[in-house]
């Protein structure tokens, strides 16, 4: 559906991206996360044919962007409404601009975004969150196949992120989504993809729901009595550091090791009686953290992360 390959932008002497490669299938949400001035919103433009990559390749659909972007709805982070407008009538006015003649996706948006009830008031009049929906509206009322929204939820309180989020994982079941946030919570709560890009460079593209099996934290064991030679873990291949709590120890090791079987033995070995042992897994935000940190950064040698 969306590929990028070794996509490059420069803003005169600065280097925005620096050979950004992806693919994004049909049916996927896929977040795309970063810190501030990491890229993204540069890669979403570039997408939705805002402005050309300096270099690389680009297709949607198979297309260029400038051919595909009839099959893209996009929605930057600062949603270009007109507050004097009636909802009704900007959202005609977008359909005009598409050129698309009749009122049946004009029905079908509002519908989606639940707009029914304000489409005779003013923008201006609405709240924050109605104005996102308003966005999302003048974004899908041309039922593209691809939508692309840039912090769709920012500035919004916590009732109206549900609100919003809900909105996004129901326009996702018939459409692709990407979207870029800074909430991590709301990448986790809606993505089915994470890619993380730092330094205009992606350092991650891994499916959500399999990127924290990618980075243990460390092994995590209690027992019934604390053994007087507990460093002879270290002795294990792969193991970093062992930190010392009261009743157990947290075995801190290099990402992509599986030494829990090496563990299990050396306790039996050693007859210790262990009580619980279990792999503390890390959240998204210490794995973003370990990704985009300036004095991280280092490769990870697991499946999902860019080498």
């Amino acid at each position: 559906m969306i590929k990028l390959a070794d996509v490059k932008k420069n803003y005169g002497s600065v280097r925005a991206l620096n050979g950004i490669s992806f693919e994004i299938s049909k049916g996927e949400i896929a977040a795309f996360l970063g810190p501030n001035g990491a890229g993204k919103t540069t890669t979403m433009r570039i997408i939705s044919n805002y402005f050309p990559a300096s270099s690389g390749g680009v297709s949607v659909k198979g297309l260029s962007p400038a051919e595909g972007r009839r099959f893209i709805g996009y929605m930057p982070e600062s949603n270009p409404l007109y507050p004097e407008m009636f909802v009704e009538d900007y959202l005609r006015y977008v359909l005009k601009l598409r050129g698309i003649k009749g009122l049946s996706h004009l029905k079908n948006a509002v519908e989606q975004c639940s707009l029914n009830e304000v489409m005779s008031k003013k923008i201006g009049e609405l709240s924050k969150g109605y104005r996102q929906r308003v966005g999302l509206a003048a974004s899908i009322v041309h039922d593209p196949e691809i939508l692309i929204l840039d912090e769709p939820t920012i500035g919004l309180d916590p009732n109206q992120i549900r609100e919003i989020r809900s909105l996004i994982k129901n326009l996702g079941r018939e459409k692709t989504v990407i979207i870029s946030t800074h909430i991590l919570s709301e990448a986790e709560a809606m993505a089915t993809r994470i890619l993380i890009v730092k330094d205009g460079s992606l350092v991650l593209d891994s499916p959500a729901d399999k990127i924290e099996s990618f980075f243990s934290a460390g092994i995590v064991i209690n027992f019934e009595k604390f053994p007087d030679d507990i460093y002879e873990l270290k002795k294990i291949n792969g193991v970093e550091d062992i930190l010392r709590g009261e009743n157990g120890v947290e075995i801190v090791y290099t990402e992509g090791k599986d030494i829990r079987s090496a563990v299990f033995s050396l306790c039996a070995a050693r007859k210790w009686k262990v009580l619980e042992m279990h792999t503390r897994k890390k959240g998204l935000e210490e794995i973003f953290k370990t990704l985009t940190e300036d004095n991280g950064g280092r490769e990870v040698p697991v499946p999902g992360a860019v080498q």
